[in-house]
């Protein structure tokens, strides 16, 4: 059992845009509307792309880089709130973690496409 679950993330951080997939499929077919079912395959698989950055950088280069991307991802919160605070006078938390969140999933998906390019283009290159 224990085997299945190792697997199981594994595969989650290995192929996130799969995994974006299935939610995404699955969604749709519960509710029914295509931009409601993106915005919860974009709630649910940030966090792996997040993930999987970090597990690519530390293959890539054999370094830890999640402490480098925990201070970034809380430098980019700071950032959404100073920004909301300033233009509105007041903090609505719920509406800058939404925008915040979906930044990360467009930033993160994207540093993760560039990674597999280039981590595929290294190997390929080194053999």
């Amino acid at each position: 059992m224990i085997d299945l679950i190792v697997w199981l993330f594994a595969f989650c951080l290995t192929l996130p845009a799969v995994v974006s997939w299935l939610v995404y499929f699955i969604a749709r077919k519960i509710r029914k509307n295509r931009l409601k079912a993106l915005h919860v395959s974009v709630n649910y698989t940030t966090l792996l792309y997040i993930l999987s950055v970090g597990v690519i950088l530390h293959h890539l280069y054999e370094t830890n880089y999640f402490g480098y991307i925990a201070l970034f991802l809380l430098v980019l919160l700071s950032v959404f709130i100073i920004v909301q605070f300033k233009q509105r006078g007041e903090v609505l938390f719920r509406i800058a973690w939404r925008k915040y969140w979906r930044l990360n999933f467009l930033l993160f998906s994207l540093l993760y496409l560039l990674l597999v390019i280039y981590g595929v283009t290294a190997s390929l290159l080194e053999v």
